[in-house]
């Protein structure tokens, strides 16, 4: 007992740096983990290598166990086999069949199904039905990798379901998305089309309309002939102290709602006060609609026929 607890304190003072140790605290080793990884993946790739080599030498000792059993069978045995292969190969031509046998033989059966899906396809049904203290490290994380993708724990689902779910989330909002795309189509060809055509046809036959109005006052005007230059410059004088006074009215609209607001009454409640905000606003927005025609800026660029042709009324 004393010798087995020895060994374990050499054991455990070979895994420190205490007996090389100078000053400072002790620390242990660096873990050889890596390289016992190192070694495990090693050792799992000479066992697939193996493991190839196995499969293909024993179906090869197959391949020639059969070919002997067929040198002893009788003849009319081996042409009834031969004769049923070739019904179960249509698409084989006789003189290919041999060659075809021995590379379906070498290259599906032992390549690709014993070496390649096998390998594959045993470890992961290995992890799926194998007590977990029976893998293999490579067993263990294909069996991690198919918890994290399939799994329901404590009603958290695996990565495959939450794709799936995301999946179906999106085919839904992208069928919506149809939908709503062709309720929008439908809606500008059968009503905002023809409203829009409608709309046009009226615009054209207002400008119309406008255009022959102007054309008619212009008419008017210069057939007038009592009006002289002195009544033009006079009208041209008119003009100019109207957009003056539409400059002065609208500097008074945005004064008396700002000054309104700042007295200390309920402005809210009574009419009056109330009734002279509404009525500035109005005002000043049918200004602001004048003012975008001429203004005291603009106005000096009309001449008096002009001026005489714009129309007001209906802005």
């Amino acid at each position: 007992m004393s010798e087995e607890l020895s060994k374990l304190c050499d054991d455990i003072l070979a895994s420190t740096s205490i007996l090389s140790h100078n000053y400072g605290i002790p620390s242990l080793r660096k873990s050889n983990h890596s390289s016992t990884s190192n070694t495990v993946a090693a050792l799992e790739s000479q066992y697939t290598d193996l493991y190839r080599e196995l499969t293909t030498k024993a179906n090869e000792l197959l391949y020639l166990s059969k070919l002997e059993e067929l040198q002893m069978a009788p003849d009319r045995q081996i042409e009834e086999q031969y004769d049923q292969i070739v019904k179960e190969l249509p698409l084989v031509e006789p003189k290919d069949l041999e060659s075809f046998l021995r590379v379906h033989n070498q290259t599906v059966k032992t390549e690709q199904l014993l070496n390649n899906f096998m390998q594959t396809i045993v470890p992961t049904i290995r992890a799926i039905h194998q007590a977990r203290e029976d893998l293999t490290s490579t067993e263990v994380n294909i069996l991690n990798n198919l918890n994290e993708l399939y799994s329901i724990k404590d009603g958290k689902k695996g990565l495959e379901f939450q794709l799936a779910q995301e999946h179906e989330i999106r085919r839904l909002e992208n069928e919506t998305y149809s939908e709503l795309d062709n309720e929008l189509s439908s809606l500008l060809t059968s009503d905002i089309k023809p409203k829009l055509q409608e709309l046009n046809s009226i615009n054209q036959e207002l400008s119309t309309k406008s255009d022959q109005l102007a054309e008619a006052k212009k008419q008017q005007i210069e057939a007038d002939e009592a009006v002289d230059d002195q009544e033009l410059q006079s009208i041209k004088a008119r003009y100019t102290e109207l957009v003056k006074k539409w400059k002065y009215l609208s500097k008074i609209c945005e004064f008396l709602p700002s000054f309104i607001t700042t007295l200390p009454i309920n402005w809210f409640n009574d009419k009056t006060l109330f009734d002279i905000i509404r009525d500035c606003e109005k005002l000043a927005e049918r200004l602001e609609k004048y003012q975008s025609i001429v203004n005291v800026n603009t106005i000096d660029e009309f001449d008096v026929k002009d001026l005489m042709l714009l129309e007001f009324k209906d802005i």
